[in-house]
């Protein structure tokens, strides 16, 4: 089964097809994206293990440079004059250098996952789960207050990992998740409902779940969130993980 990485684009993250993994960086300016045939490797790459390998075209021959902190004003002239009378013009030398995803490491990396059995039903029960590593202290594993659906679950659990990143001095945080509707709204709607005053324009109705996207806009204005869509059930620990902490929430 491949797997389709886009480090740098709309939305980053695993994806199973080709078409998902296009629309995430079609018109995206400095889009990376590869893909693997094994998830560990993707995952990998997401994660920013995997070096970049990028190309840059020089006018002049790269060779010892005849120029130092310490060189006379008069020499680094003739050395410019050098180069510059040279012509140039087919044989460019190529510069790589490796880039391994540095601003990556500011980021603190957690899942939040949201379920809900009976989802539409009388007698729902909704849960949600936050994984930082296994048997950590701010691990969340609760039952869902208020209505339960699917969504709210989602959210609730998004919010939760914010919240304690807050409180523990956080500053920049990478929320995982399977949920395209948790990122989108987060991403793209959030921004859109508030200059519409919460109506949505496709049916003018009130937004849903309103409460919820006002506490995670005020949430996102104090963090530097990231925002990576996993797939569901695709043997990514962490969102497994996620997922069994937020059915244990479920239950109780």
């Amino acid at each position: 089964m491949p797997y389709y990485v886009v480090r740098q684009g709309k939305i980053p993250g695993i994806y199973n097809t080709w078409n998902e993994c296009k629309e995430q960086i079609d018109r995206f300016s400095g889009a990376e994206y590869k893909k693997f045939d094994k998830h560990s490797d993707a995952q990998e790459y997401l994660d920013g293990k995997v070096k970049i390998q990028r190309t840059f075209k020089t006018k002049y021959p790269i060779s010892k440079s005849k120029i130092s902190n310490n060189t006379p004003i008069n020499l680094i002239k003739d050395t410019i004059q050098e180069y510059s009378s040279k012509s140039i013009v087919s044989s460019y030398e190529k510069l790589t250098v490796s880039d391994t995803n540095s601003d990556q490491g500011k980021y603190t990396i957690v899942y939040s996952d949201g379920c809900c059995f009976g989802n539409g039903y009388s007698g729902s029960k909704g849960g949600y789960g936050v994984y930082w590593d296994d048997d950590h202290p701010w691990n969340i594993s609760e039952r869902l207050q208020g209505d339960p659906t699917n969504q709210r679950a989602e959210l609730t659990a998004a919010i939760s990992a914010m919240e304690v990143a807050l409180s523990n001095g956080i500053t920049h945080l990478e929320i995982r998740t399977d949920s395209k509707y948790t990122i989108q709204s987060a991403t793209e709607w959030i921004q859109g409902w508030k200059k519409s005053k919460w109506i949505k324009k496709t049916d003018s109705k009130p937004v849903m779940n309103k409460d919820l996207m006002v506490k995670i806009d005020e949430l996102q204005q104090k963090l530097k969130i990231k925002w990576t869509y996993v797939p569901g059930h695709s043997s990514n620990k962490g969102n497994d993980e996620a997922d069994r902490l937020a059915k244990a929430g479920a239950r109780k």
